[in-house]
């Protein structure tokens, strides 16, 4: 593996080497997030163990992750009932949206 394809970086004292994979920037650019926040937990709780920080980092992005795909789930299920709604308006085409997948009465 070329030396181009690891990313080096340390958190709380441990030093990683990262396979960066086909997209390095991302995997750069998580890396350097994971850090930040790790950081800011720290100054918060400077004798908390780093176990006890690496701990809340993950959850509190598990947390944000959750948020984001429950929006995008939201926004999507708004656009297909919309769709919906203009299929049912303008050619009865027989199709309605199950909260997963539009679905054809014909099925």
């Amino acid at each position: 593996m070329p030396e181009s394809d690891i990313i080096s970086i340390e958190i709380l004292g441990t030093k990683l080497q990262l396979r960066a994979g086909e997209r390095p920037e991302a995997v750069k650019k998580a890396a350097m997030y994971v850090r930040e926040m790790v950081h800011d937990l720290r100054e918060r709780a400077p004798s908390a163990p780093s176990i006890q920080i690496a701990l809340l980092t993950a959850i509190n992005i598990a947390n944000e992750l959750l948020q984001v795909s429950g929006q995008e789930q939201a926004s999507i299920d708004q656009l297909l009932e919309k769709a919906q709604n203009i299929l049912a308006k303008t050619d009865h085409s027989g199709f309605h949206y199950t909260g997963s997948h539009f679905k054809s009465e014909f099925e």
